[in-house]
């Protein structure tokens, strides 16, 4: 998901609130920009001594997993359903994939089953809010998640809430209605179902997994290896290196790299490297090869937190090894962690962009990571179908979204456009379906159609992007938001507003007294303040063909239509035009920026590329085609396919049409 973009910067900022900084602002959330890690993009690396440090326990940490506990396999009780959420995937997209024969298996489920000509997604078109949805049935106006990031007004005015990790404010999952109608249920890496979130489990509950060290390339420097336990024949003179991981600028833990040659070729020709503990070939070690092959570490055996290595400079005068994030898993009840973690083994990284844009990792890697990290989520989905039989299960795939972010390399005006690079680039984007449908595939291999029903949903679409508007510098240069000298962080005493963006969406916030914890605004002030404000919008215009950049400007008032009439919303809510997305980086010298990716969301839903996809296969459906559905119709279907009333809350109806079975 490129909304991860955001969370490189909050742990730095908690480690930030948390030193106390007297005297000033505390710092600010994250920006729009990709922020580098605290370590210089590079670490050199000296010679290594035949030690390693040992491992530190990272922050946070969660309860320490004991060994792996027998699971008994649960015995299926009735007729199920299966949610697979494909982020990202847009509708005219996977239908044309669908035609030339690169997704099969959804191809054969369409073929049996029922498809949308496409599905509305919500406004704003972002996986926070838009996944949020589907799980509940509700508006943003019930669930409160209405942005991927947005202000809260209990807390200070620079501060932002992450969609999420939010709680929902009046909807519930269909997950925990179908728990009150007696059924078992799971959520495995679905937004809305994570164990930080008590009120929103599932029965089995997997959490996306959770970061706790941000991804390096690391230069080692080698010397000449001491006395290895176990270690190979080396045809030339094996050499060690130190591979640091770091912190937030600290070392938490240093590990051995041996580099050995197999070659026998009468060259000094290191092809194999064993990344380890301590100065010893154990199984415990990661073995990695000149080639260029990916390998996993475990960093803490306490968390089972670890990271994927790759080699991208096999030269050991000037050798490179790309360290991936270093995730943990997250899953509710402990017996569940505590199995995955024995069974699976850490959560994989999410495909790279910091790394991809920045030169330390390939396209081709970056796909990798995707498959990596997707099929250990649909081989998790799987075995917890298996094993513990939910009657509703959710799921979810990112790898069509990743790629469209990256790759979205369309129109002529995008930076870098060339025919022959937008070609290479739609195999890239081909290639993430293709992922994609091989994970459909395995999951489908578990799955009894004739008992089970399958919806197969996206949260929204995908357009192309040439160029990025700040609009916290708009804010800026009209003396509006106010930021302390030489710093991005805001001077709130003189601060009337800010604003908060995610992809093509934003949230503007008037710092109005009464409602704000500082405010400085009064009531008569803010509807003034808010129209210049839509003045400021109205004047900024593409600089090539003078075309406005903001698509719609909406204030409270007009928030109920588009069902964002929340407290969480802004005084002000902004969309892009296409071909823009929003930024709102703190002390940026320019509105208009350059952007290192091509594709976003966050538009209209109506916008033809945003459309969603919904396809639909097994019990209970009947095979067809059918008009435009909502995603918000997605949980009360399921609620009539598993014979329970859909909550109160839910905004949504019944997809009728597509149903065999009679209410």
């Amino acid at each position: 998901m490129q909304e991860l973009r955001w969370l490189r910067i909050v742990a730095s900022l908690w480690m930030l609130l948390m030193m106390g900084l007297a005297g000033c602002t505390p710092a600010a959330p994250a920006t729009a920009t990709p922020i580098p890690p605290t370590a210089p993009p590079t670490a050199t690396v000296a010679a290594a001594t035949p030690t390693a440090t040992s491992v530190a326990s990272p922050t946070p940490s969660p309860a320490a997993p004991a060994g792996p506990t027998p699971i008994p396999t649960l015995a299926r009780r009735g007729p199920g359903v299966i949610l697979l959420s494909v982020d990202g995937a847009p509708a005219d997209v996977i239908a044309g994939y669908i035609a030339d024969g690169t997704m099969p298996n959804l191809g054969r489920l369409a073929q049996s089953g029922a498809r949308a000509a496409y599905a509305r997604s919500i406004n704003p078109s972002l996986t926070a809010a838009a996944q949020t949805s589907i799980a509940t049935g509700s508006l943003p106006r019930r669930t409160g998640i209405v942005s991927n990031r947005f202000h809260l007004a209990r807390d200070d005015f620079y501060w932002y809430q992450d969609g999420f990790s939010m709680p929902l404010d009046n909807a519930e999952p269909v997950w925990k209605t179908a728990q009150r109608a007696g059924l078992r249920t799971a959520a495995v890496f679905f937004v809305g179902g994570q164990p930080d979130l008590p009120k929103q489990l599932a029965d089995y509950t997997v959490g996306y997994g959770k970061r706790d060290i941000y991804s390096n390339l690391i230069e080692v420097r080698f010397e000449a290896a001491a006395a290895w336990e176990n270690a190979p024949r080396s045809f030339s003179p094996a050499r060690e290196g130190k591979v640091p991981i770091v912190s937030r600028g600290n070392t938490i833990a240093t590990l051995l790299l041996l580099a050995v040659d197999t070659s026998d070729n009468g060259r000094a020709d290191y092809d194999t490297f064993y990344l380890c503990e301590k100065a010893a070939i154990t199984a415990d070690c990661a073995t990695l090869t000149a080639a260029g092959n990916w390998a996993s570490f475990v960093i803490n055996k306490r968390i089972v937190s670890g990271a994927d290595f790759k080699i991208t400079d096999p030269d050991l005068d000037h050798f490179k090894l790309f360290q991936s994030a270093v995730n943990y898993n997250s899953a509710a009840p402990a017996d569940l962690l505590r199995a995955i973690n024995a069974r699976f083994g850490f959560f994989p990284p999410s495909p790279d962009y910091y790394a991809l844009e920045h030169g330390w990792i390939t396209p081709e890697d970056y796909l990798e990571m995707a498959r990596r990290q997707s099929q250990y989520q649909i081989e998790v989905a799987r075995w917890i179908w298996e094993t513990y039989a939910p009657d509703l299960m959710f799921a979810y795939q990112a790898p069509i979204d990743e790629a469209q972010h990256q790759f979205l390399l369309v129109e002529p005006a995008q930076p870098g456009y060339t025919p022959e690079k937008a070609r290479q680039y739609e195999e890239y984007r081909r290639r993430a379906a293709r992922i994609v449908d091989d994970n459909l595939g395995r999951l489908l291999e578990v799955v009894d159609l004739q008992q089970t029903t399958i919806l197969i949903v996206s949260d929204h679409g995908m357009a192309p992007i040439r160029g990025e508007v700040n609009v916290n510098a708009i804010l800026e240069r009209a003396g509006l938001l106010k930021l302390y000298a030489g710093k991005t962080d805001v001077d709130v005493p003189n601060t009337k507003a800010i604003a908060f963006t995610s992809g093509a969406a934003g949230h503007i916030y008037i710092n109005l007294r009464g409602r704000e914890k500082a405010g400085t605004v009064s009531e008569a002030e803010a509807a003034g303040l808010i129209a210049t404000i839509r003045g400021l919008l109205a004047e900024t215009v593409d600089p090539q063909t003078g075309r406005p950049v903001f698509a719609r400007v909406v204030d409270r008032a007009g928030l109920a239509e588009l069902g964002l009439d929340s407290p969480s919303s802004g005084d002000l809510f902004v969309q892009a035009a296409p071909g823009w997305a929003l930024a709102d980086t703190r002390g940026a010298k320019n509105v208009f920026g350059k952007v290192e990716y091509f594709g976003q969301h966050g538009y209209d839903p109506e916008i033809g590329s945003l459309h969603a996809i919904f396809y639909a296969a097994g019990r209970g459906i009947r095979p067809g085609v059918v008009q435009a559905v909502n995603l918000i119709d997605v949980a009360p279907t399921i609620a009539r396919l598993l014979g329970f009333a859909p909550a109160a809350t839910v905004d949504g109806r019944p997809i009728e049409s597509i149903l065999s079975m009679q209410p």
